[in-house]
């Protein structure tokens, strides 16, 4: 905490030097989003070329000890986060609730409701899956998931008088996720009597690259800036679970229906980088970074439950695009054609 204090009264005085500095008519004030809102929307996945590099260019092998952040929602979070599908989204469901009853795409192969290793069906189907359905199966609405376009993802600032150490309202535009490709699954869990499953993917790096527009404080410390944004997460472990609510359509069919779903992750490590802080000063921005990289787990716990929560509304869209056309059945039927 010491250590924290020191850094925190070192940048404070960098930035107050900085303060005098001109900043020409190029200077801009970004104000604070007073509503908080989520938006999740899919977007042709076309990669911009930042004008950085990635900052993490080698992928560690393995699973660090658990020195981890874990982030989730809790009460009082989906209170500041709210989460909303934008239009194309949900027309996208209605249309494919409304196509006849199909088979699994070829890409994924089912497992035998009688299988009496059944999570180990399902690992070994997931895992030979995932380098298939990356690409996308637009056929069943399932768009490119690597790199995944995200349109927007607003935190609003916490209530006035919060404790937090970390205080920002931050937009997040045309953000890329990439590295998704790599995930491997770990484990799935798949209870039809209590019709729950879940599963544990880990991915080796996940990048977030877009453009940002900021303004709060860390740690007591001013921040604002808007511009090119990298942050990128090693060693992430993602859990995601959802009741399967099962639920009947045409012709006595019945189809899944995911419903109270939840993911969580954790990392080990995130490296940040946001261009043009304080109007492109390069000096302050150059040490708001570093403290920033310094103190990673404090940033990190204000932005990874929306992240989380935007994943999580991504991956339940996509599952229920897929469950809608998809009876039971098919998912997991009696005996498996081999």
């Amino acid at each position: 905490m010491r250590r924290l204090l020191f850094c925190a009264l070192s940048l404070a005085l960098t930035l107050a030097a900085g303060r005098s500095v001109s900043r020409g008519n190029n200077q801009r004030r970004i104000g604070v989003n007073p509503t908080s809102a989520l938006i999740v929307r899919f977007s042709p996945p076309i990669l911009r070329h930042l004008h950085h590099v990635p900052l993490v260019t080698s992928i560690k092998g393995g699973i660090s000890p658990p020195t981890c952040t874990l982030f989730c929602l809790d009460s009082s979070q989906k209170e500041m986060t709210m989460v909303r599908l934008s239009a194309s989204m949900v027309a996208l469901a209605v249309l494919f609730a409304t196509t006849s009853a199909r088979k699994l795409p070829a890409e994924i192969k089912p497992c035998s409701r009688n299988d009496p290793d059944l999570n180990k069906c399902a690992v070994l189907n997931g895992r030979a899956a995932i380098p298939n359905i990356w690409k996308g199966i637009p056929s069943y609405g399932v768009p490119v998931l690597d790199p995944l376009r995200i349109d927007l993802l607003d935190v609003a600032e916490p209530p006035e008088g919060s404790t937090r150490q970390v205080s920002l309202s931050l937009k997040m535009k045309d953000v890329d996720v990439v590295g998704l490709r790599n995930a491997n699954l770990e484990y799935a869990r798949i209870d039809l009597a209590r019709e729950r499953m879940s599963w544990k993917l880990t991915v080796p790096q996940v990048a977030l690259l877009g453009k940002y527009t900021i303004n709060g404080k860390v740690l007591l410390l001013p921040l604002r800036g808007r511009g090119d944004m990298n942050i990128t997460l090693e060693n992430v472990n993602v859990h995601y679970g959802f009741n399967m609510g099962l639920a009947p359509g045409k012709k006595g069919e019945i189809y899944l229906n995911p419903a109270d779903s939840k993911l969580e992750f954790d990392t080990t490590k995130a490296h940040i980088n946001l261009e043009n802080l304080f109007d492109g000063e390069k000096t302050l921005s150059d040490h708001m970074n570093r403290f920033l990289n310094e103190n990673w787990r404090e940033l990190v716990l204000e932005l990874g439950p929306p992240i989380a929560e935007a994943l999580n509304q991504v991956l339940t869209q996509l599952m229920s695009n897929i469950a809608k056309t998809v009876p039971m059945k098919e998912v997991f039927p009696e005996v498996v054609s081999r």
